[in-house]
């Protein structure tokens, strides 16, 4: 049960379904340990998700490297600026599901169309995060 509890605290410190279960395939685990995890896993997801916006993207904003305590105020931002729309464009330049400005785009070493590629996007914006925190949002 030891072990169970730290694989459950694996999978749900901000690793992705397809992280936890290469893990798992790494470390032998049966079937029945794996099947726990998972349930885990999406247990945490549905109370993650359940009642906000945008759940939609939850996995993927993981995948880019979000993490899952930065989801409520990132699921609220991201409905506030785009109504969860991967090609929402603001005529003040701003695009995808974070609305990120073009000039953040070479920043993030990609162009501004791929700012409407909602991976490119999540990941932009954990930049924009990252230096200018959650006030880079005007919406926040």
């Amino acid at each position: 049960m030891k072990r169970l509890a730290l694989l459950v605290l694996v999978a749900l410190t901000a690793y992705t379904p397809a992280q936890v279960a290469r893990w798992m395939e790494l470390h032998q685990l049966d079937p029945a340990t794996a099947q726990q995890v998972s349930d885990a896993y999406l247990a945490e997801k549905a109370a993650m998700t359940t009642g906000r916006p945008c759940p939609e993207w939850f996995d993927l904003a993981l995948e880019v490297g979000w993490e899952p305590d930065q989801w409520p105020t990132m699921a609220r931002v991201m409905h506030a600026e785009s109504m969860c729309v991967e090609d929402a464009y603001n005529g003040s330049g701003a695009t995808g599901l974070m609305q990120v400005m073009p000039a953040w785009a070479d920043d993030c070493g990609g162009t501004a169309s791929e700012l409407f590629d909602a991976a490119f996007n999540l990941a932009c914006a954990l930049h924009v995060h990252d230096v200018s925190g959650w006030g880079a949002w005007s919406t926040y």
